[in-house]
């Protein structure tokens, strides 16, 4: 895939996975989500996202990520 249409559906993406500045694994779950996509763009969104917030849960058991649950179809 070009990079430039790789970057464009990672932006839009990300667009679903809002920020929060209170919470830190939320940030964490922002930050980890766009290189691991980049990792593994022949994967559905939704098992990607998955697979980040996974690995969030454990450094942060009672995470409860943010992320529209409309367009992630988790």
């Amino acid at each position: 895939m070009k990079k430039e249409i790789l970057d464009s559906t990672i932006k839009e993406e990300m667009r679903h996975i809002p920020t929060d500045t209170r919470r830190s694994s939320q940030r964490l779950l922002r930050w980890v989500y766009p290189s691991k996509r980049r990792e593994r763009m022949d994967l559905p969104k939704e098992v990607v996202l998955s697979g980040c917030i996974e690995a969030v849960k454990k450094q942060d058991p009672s995470f409860e990520p943010q992320y529209d649950r409309n367009f992630f179809k988790i």
